[in-house]
């Protein structure tokens, strides 16, 4: 049950900064309309990216060599999956420039989700702490 808990609240964090994403890119670089396709695409490439996301993210807090690099690992993972979902939808040449781009475009996804991630929990310990002080009489 907490799998799927984690697994709807980073899909949630991380449709958001992909759209976020997607809005800022297609303003700054295309013409037109945004094409019909491409919000079922985000909501694809956010499931995928969730999946690895929920298997990948480590989930002990100790700042270890270990949890750096399994960090590392995640990031490439999802720049991967999002390159190669770009090409298939178009979203993408198949060029350095390109591939340069949707590193920056996952990386600032990443930091989207993870300060989303970053201030629930510190909304829920804070709410954790005054309900303990609370039953504690303090």
């Amino acid at each position: 049950m907490k799998k799927i808990s984690d697994y709807c609240q980073y899909f949630a964090y991380i449709t958001f900064g992909i759209v976020i994403v997607c809005a800022v890119n297609f303003s700054l670089f295309h013409n037109g309309e945004l094409p019909q396709n491409t919000l079922w695409e985000i909501l694809f490439s956010s499931f995928l990216t969730t999946a690895v996301t929920v298997v990948l993210i480590p989930t002990d807090c100790e700042k270890n060599p270990r949890v750096i690099w399994r960090l590392v690992f995640h990031y490439l993972c999802l720049c991967v999956i999002m390159t190669g979902c770009g090409l298939c939808f178009g979203w993408m040449d198949f060029t350095l420039k390109g591939a340069l781009m949707m590193f920056m475009s996952v990386a600032c996804v990443y930091f989207i989700a993870f300060l989303l991630h970053y201030t629930a929990d510190q909304k829920l310990a804070n709410q954790l702490n005054e309900a303990l002080k609370k039953r504690n009489g303090e």
